[in-house]
């Protein structure tokens, strides 16, 4: 499992079939619900060649299964943040829908497979519901009518000087000097007015502030604090031309950047994500550009396709590929999983073309050890820098038995459960995540036979 990786329709829609089963099984990918929307939306668009049922469909084929879910809306999160409730922006995903099992004297959560999944399973083969059909042509009306030019003048109505704002990077520093220099309940009451909250949650979010001690925005909520900087970046930027208002679809494309807290590595084809995600990236984050990165799960796939047929037959999982030594897959893991601030450089196509430069005939020593060790032989032992470890140890019967059975007993409880918690939740024991995997998926075995 790789690190949490956000990813954009942009980055998606330009990989193949198996390049998408490489991104699956080397990150963990974060769904936003940015993502699920401008999909959908699809339905309503017509391109030459195919269909709107097509363009969707071909989309869906894509959509992560191994890894991965989807992440709670923005501005639901933004609100409970404002209510006074803890939202991690550590880099972890944001799940709903947890449901707490008590079996066998163990404290277990369930999540059941996600509607953003269920949906998309629906749409690989072409099945849509009128509702869905009904909200691609409505949000597509409303992005056709959306005048940015009103979020530019929001800009400045905020009686400050934008003349100053000479590179993007300067949009986002008086943004955040804008928010930062209010009275703290200004800060609250702009915050609120801009996620559009109503009187209750407003009353709420006020007395919640209050038994906190009127801290700042940035103490008291920082998730809202943050969506607040984007927000106000974003109209700043629009205000000085910064970012062109002519482009109704740059507003959902910035909708994005509100899903970077809970992510390692943001993955994009999008010019505008690749300007303005790093101005707002925590120490250790990393922007990648998805064409490079398309190339790099190129590589691997062609690398891991020279197995013999016996070794893929295991299935991905089984057979846990590493990344190639060198490759910017391996660069995008070890920065990930490192500290922090330790002073890592960029990720570079450079990396791609250590792995590229490789070629063939040097991976050739790699792949033939692994495939004597995957046989049970002992060249899996040798291998220093593995394309792939070795093949986990196949399960008995008896121990595939057991997983099962508790795996039934523990679904059997969530299918019962009334989400009354009947524990703490710090005391969880596991977490069970139900997911549709295809057995088989472009050119690979994904789950083998046996595990089925």
């Amino acid at each position: 499992m790789g690190p949490i990786t956000l990813y954009d329709k942009s980055f998606l829609e330009a990989l193949n079939l198996d390049e998408a089963v490489m991104f699956d099984y080397f990150f963990y990918p974060l769904t936003c619900p940015v993502f699920y929307v401008e999909t959908l939306a699809n339905l309503a668009k017509a391109k030459k060649g195919r269909s709107p049922d097509e363009l969707v469909g071909a989309i869906a084929k894509k959509f992560p299964q191994i890894h991965g879910g989807p992440n709670v809306h923005h501005r639901t999160l933004a609100v409970h943040s404002l209510c006074g409730g803890d939202v991690p922006m550590r880099g972890q995903i944001v799940v709903a829908g947890g449901i707490p099992v008590d079996t066998d004297g163990k404290n277990n959560i369930v999540f059941k497979q996600s509607p953003e999944a269920s949906s998309f399973a629906r749409w690989q083969h072409g099945e849509f519901e009128e509702l869905e059909r009904e909200f691609a042509q409505g949000w597509r009306n409303e992005l056709a009518n959306l005048d940015l030019d009103l979020l530019a003048q929001r800009a400045r109505n905020y009686g400050i000087d934008l003349g100053g704002c000479k590179q993007i990077e300067d949009c986002r520093d008086v943004a955040i000097s804008l928010v930062d220099k209010l009275q703290p309940s200004l800060q609250l009451a702009f915050s609120c007015e801009l996620l559009n909250m109503s009187a209750d949650e407003k009353a709420f979010a006020t007395e919640a502030w209050g038994a906190a001690g009127r801290p700042t925005l940035r103490e008291f909520a920082p998730y809202a604090h943050y969506v607040t900087l984007i927000q106000v970046f974003f109209d700043i930027a629009l205000a000085t031309g910064k970012i062109s208002k002519d482009r109704p679809s740059n507003f959902n494309d910035m909708a994005y950047l509100y899903y970077m807290p809970f992510c390692s590595v943001f993955v994009s084809s999008d010019k505008l994500h690749r300007r303005c995600a790093p101005l707002f990236m925590r120490d250790g984050q990393q922007f990648v550009w998805g064409e490079e990165l398309k190339a790099d799960l190129r590589i691997h796939n062609e690398a891991l396709l020279a197995l013999p047929k016996d070794v893929r037959d295991r299935g991905l999982i089984r057979m846990a590929p590493k990344p190639i030594p060198g490759s910017m897959i391996a660069d995008i893991h070890q920065r990930a999983f490192a500290r922090a601030g330790r002073g890592i450089g960029p990720v570079t196509s450079g990396s791609v073309a250590r792995a590229s430069s490789t070629g063939a005939a040097a991976l050739q020593d790699t792949l033939a050890n692994l495939a004597e060790g995957a046989r049970g032989g002992d060249g899996g032992a040798r291998l220093e820098k593995p394309v792939a470890s070795r093949s986990a140890p196949a399960l008995n019967e008896q121990q595939r038995d057991e997983i099962h059975d508790r795996m039934r007993r523990i679904m059997a409880g969530a299918e019962k459960s009334q989400g009354i918690p009947p524990f703490d939740s710090r005391s969880t024991d596991s977490v069970t995540i139900e997911r549709l995997v295809d057995g088989e998926r472009g050119s690979w075995v994904q789950i083998s036979r046996d595990m089925r």
